[in-house]
Formats: structure tokens, sequence, C-alpha cells
């Protein structure tokens, strides 16, 4: 296609295997069944900066060159397509590169679209063509190409076909000559087009937005169920770029794709099919959300991340080979890349999706099940979210082991200046506490800020120094403390408790521990159990005022939440 990317990107980090590196496969963990797709181990096929698979040298303007596929490493000579990853290295300027079956014409399509200096890869199931080979077509300037190697199909698994356009909004092809708006779904015929058969389950298609108004994102599903929650394509105002997608064919042979903000025009090439029996295409569904806390947090420098595919729920626990994914990168640190691969193997040296800091980008992914069902992600620079979306699933065997669980996200810690906060907005409702109180510390809940008596829910003066911890509730309207009171944080249950129990407001359990306590108090001492840290009277269990000195005593159940005393009682020590 003519389309280029009108992006603000810049050069980013691509993984870089040695001059010397030889293609060597690692035999897949997962097996998918005869005639459909069998993943290995990812490899690379092409690096035209080390010399791999050609030249050291960059595609020149215009520039066609083939690049054999069939015999290579453990892909077979009967191997009739390849799933591939195709990533545009520092290009001179705006351009294209167009991947297609050698011996057949140069389609009128594009495989990633990229502009000056950037580097942005994209997914491909590209029909293999005469003597084994794949060709590869760089439109303007000059730019390195790297080619990795995720599998590859046999017999009928899959059909690939060349390339063609059923989808251009700017010209009316295949839908109205017109961007689709904010919020609109549009269906798109692709069963019974040129090269598909009218009862094809599933297909493989490039989709390409150009011109959006803003940023949004693309979902796409087979026509006729509901819109799951998935994108396929995410880009920004201005920008062109494209995304490889399999996706089930729906009602009538239809697919539906829908924008969700601004305006976009969208074009969609077709590379070729799936018989029934080899791609199980599913309704996408979501499977990793580190923004949201579903399967972890933000990917960290250098973690590699553990997601169980096959988990019964839209894909099978068992006899799964491989599984059709979309993958998101958003809000990353810095310039990184990630690479995905079957759990149990060794990491490849390849990259599926490069990204720069506060991008949004995604790429489609055909990966291997690995042991347990599950495949590795990991992040390589700076922190990441990730999402990741199922779309479909290849049989095969699924290699047995545990199940690794999905990481807790740590507790997001606040620490918030003395003032009046609204409660949802400024600070959300939870437990809090004051580290460092001093005498003279006051706060309250409010359910309003007219400055009446009446809207105080709960308060406390302290007149001596020690920690205070408050339960704020959601349905609390403000919190209000003063400088006394010192900054408020997050409260964070200890794992160890403390040796003696000072003055202040202590969680049972966590900083102190049930049983008895002994102190030796003077004049005034007061202490209390309490159910809780709302600063409610009816949160008392059971207290008392001390009004000699002398030693006093108090068993603290399991039961209780909190463990209050002032600084006349002194600090109690644990008899028993």
């Amino acid at each position: 296609m003519s389309g280029y990317h009108q992006s603000m990107l810049k050069k980013i980090l691509l993984l870089t295997v040695s001059l010397f590196s030889a293609v060597l496969f690692v035999p897949n963990l997962a097996q998918a069944t005869q005639g459909a797709f069998t993943p290995i181990q990812p490899a690379r096929l092409l690096d035209t900066r080390t010399g791999i698979g050609g030249p050291v040298q960059k595609f020149g303007a215009s520039e066609s060159r083939s690049l054999q596929i069939a015999g290579v490493g453990s892909i077979p000579i009967s191997a009739t397509a390849v799933a591939l990853n195709i990533t545009a290295v520092n290009p001179s300027t705006q351009s294209y590169v167009t991947a297609w079956p050698s011996g057949s014409s140069r389609p009128d399509s594009s495989s990633v679209n990229f502009e000056a200096r950037q580097t942005i890869p994209n997914s491909a199931i590209v029909g293999i063509g005469t003597n084994g080979s794949i060709d590869f077509f760089n439109a303007f300037g000059s730019t390195d190409l790297v080619v990795d190697v995720m599998g590859w199909f046999s017999g009928a698994g899959f059909n690939p076909i060349q390339p063609n356009r059923i989808m251009d909004s700017r010209r009316g092809v295949g839908t109205l000559q017109a961007k689709i708006s904010e919020g609109e779904t549009r269906s798109l015929l692709v069963a019974g087009t040129p090269g598909i058969p009218a009862n094809a389950p599933a297909v493989s298609i490039n989709i390409t937005v150009t011109a959006p108004t803003k940023e949004s994102f693309l979902t796409v599903w087979p026509h006729g169920s509901q819109k799951p929650v998935a994108s396929s394509l995410n880009y920004t105002g201005g920008q062109t770029i494209a995304n490889s997608v399999v996706v089930g064919v729906g009602t009538d042979g239809y697919i539906d794709l829908n924008n969700s903000f601004g305006s976009v025009d969208i074009i969609v090439d077709i590379t070729g099919w799936f018989p029934s029996g080899s791609l199980t295409p599913v309704q996408p569904q979501r499977l990793l959300d580190t923004r949201t806390g579903t399967c972890g947090f933000k990917l960290s420098a250098g973690e590699t991340r553990t997601l169980k595919v096959a988990s019964g729920s839209p894909i099978p626990s068992a006899n799964v080979g491989a599984v059709s994914l979309n993958v998101t990168a958003t809000s990353p640190t810095t310039e990184s890349f990630l690479t995905i691969w079957p759990t149990g193997s060794n990491q490849p040296a390849s990259s599926n999706l490069n990204f720069v800091a506060n991008q949004t980008i995604p790429n489609g992914v055909l990966v291997g099940v690995g042991s347990g069902g599950q495949i590795n992600i990991r992040n390589e620079s700076g922190t990441v979210d990730v999402l990741v979306d199922v779309t479909g699933y290849f049989d095969g065997t699924t290699p047995s082991g545990s199940t690794i669980v999905c990481p807790v996200p740590p507790p997001v810690i606040l620490s918030i200046q003395p003032g009046t906060r609204l409660v949802g907005s400024e600070i959300p409702a939870g437990r809090y506490y004051f580290p460092y109180a001093t005498d003279g510390c006051y706060w309250e809940r409010l359910s309003g800020l007219s400055g009446n008596f009446v809207d105080i829910i709960t308060n406390d003066f302290r007149s001596f120094n020690g920690q205070v911890i408050v339960d704020i509730a959601g349905t609390d309207r403000a919190f209000k403390f003063d400088s006394d009171c010192g900054i408020l944080k997050t409260y964070i249950r200890p794992n160890t408790p403390v040796s003696g129990i000072a003055p202040g407001i202590w969680s049972v359990n966590g900083e102190v521990s049930s049983g008895t306590y002994r102190a030796n108090a003077i004049y005034g001492c007061y202490w209390e159990r309490l159910s809780g840290f709302g600063g409610n009277s009816n949160e008392t269990i059971s207290n008392d005022f001390v009004s000699s000195a002398g030693p006093i005593y108090v068993t603290i159940s399991a039961s209780d939440v909190g463990f209050s005393t002032d600084d006349e009682c002194g600090v109690w020590t644990r008899i028993s």
C-alpha cells in the first residue's frame, strides 16, 4: 500500500544477534496436529544488520529480495506457509515493506508501515512460493529488515492467497467511502471474496489505519456475536500503522470492525484462510491486563512473566498446540521490546513487539503452548503495561507442568500532606496511618464540607506522641487532618510484630500479637481494645482508665482488630 506512518516515534532498541549466529531452531514443546500449525522456538531468519540470511546491506528503494524459508532449520520442504514477525529498523524515510510468496506478482498491499528512523514490527502469515522462498520489497529510501519465524503450516492447515485488498474506506472498497466515526461498527464481507471459500471458518488479515483524528483503538470480531473487551490495533492521532489479525468468520461470512474514538480510515488486506480442523477461532478474550491487575502488574526491566493461556476457557486446558494472540504494549517508560515463547524452553534471540517511551502499540503473535499450557513474556528495559487478547487456537499436545500463579500486584503506598482531601478523587477509601503523630494531632472524617459540626462523622485529638491508624470509608465525603499528625500513609500490615507496645494505635495480628501484656502505669493511663479504626465509639471492645500508679494487665484477643494506649501507660510487655 502507498500510505505511510505519520507518528512522532524515534528509533528504538531491537535485539541484536551476533554476526556469527546461525539459524538454529529448538524443537517445539507443543506439537500441533498434522496439516495445521506447528509452532517452533522463535528463530531469526534474516537480519540485514548482521548478515543472517543475506548480505550485511540495507534494502534500497524499490528493492526486492528473496529469502529461503522451506528446508531452513526445522522448517520442512513440505511447509506451505510460515508465521513471521517482520521488523523494519532505522529506515531513512517513510516507507513500507511487502512480503509475498516468491514466483507470484507483488500484491498491492503492505506488511509493515514505518517512518524515518522508526523501528516497528508486524506479524504476517505468508505463503511459501517458488523454490521454498518468500519475497520482500521496500518501497522508498533504505531500511534494515529483521525477520523472525514463529512456526509453519503444511497441507491444508492454512491456505495462503495472493494478498487481496477487500476494504479501503478512502476509496469505497468493500465499504462506504467515508471514515469510520467514533463508536461506529462496520461489517465487512470476507467469506466468498477472491480466494476465500464461502464456508471459511477463520481468516488472516492485515489491518491498516491511516489519518485517525485522535488516539483510539480498533476491535475486530466475528459478525453476529457481542463486541469483546479486546483491542486489535491501537493508534494515535495522525498515525498510520498496521497489524496482522487472525479472526473467526461470523454470520453470513462477515466480520465486524469498531472504532472507539475520533474518526479513521481503515484498509484491510486478506492473506489467507484456515479450514475446519486447523485454527479454532474464539470470541476474542482478554487474558492479561497489567493495568487492572489481571494477572499481575507492570513488567519491570528484564522480567519474564508467565501467563497461562490453555486455562479451560476460552482455550481448552488440554490438546492445544499453539494460540493466536494480540499483544499490546502501553505506557512504557523507555525504549524496549517484548519476547514471547513457550514456557519450559529457552528464551529465543528474537523480538515480538518493539516500542518507545509512552507509546501504545500492538502486534499479532502465533506462539506454541509450553509447560502447563503457559507462555513466557519478557520485557527488556524499563517498565511497561502489557495486554494479551486470545483469538484462537490450534489442536496439539499440551506439555504437562505446574502452573505458575500470577503475581500479586504490590500495594500502592500513598503519602498525603496535611489538609482536607476529597474521598474518592483525592484519597481512596482504605486504611491509613500517621507514623509520627505528635501531641496536638487532630483529624476528622467528614460527611460534608459546610464546616458545621453535623458534618463530622468521627474525629480524634491526640495529646501524646505515637502512631495513629484510621479507616476512611467509601461513603465519607472528605478526610481532614492537621500538621501535628504529620504525613498520612497507606497502612501496610507488617510481617513481624513489635517486641513491646509503645504509646499509639496498633494493629492486632500485625504489629501486636494476641496474648496477655503487662505495663507499669501512672495515673491517667488509658487503653482500648478495638474492633476497628474508624474512630467510632462502638468499635471499643473494652477499655480502662487507671486512677492509681502500679502494674496493670490486659489480654488481647486474636479476634481484636487494634489496641490503643497512651503515654501514661508506658510500654506494654507480653508475658504470655
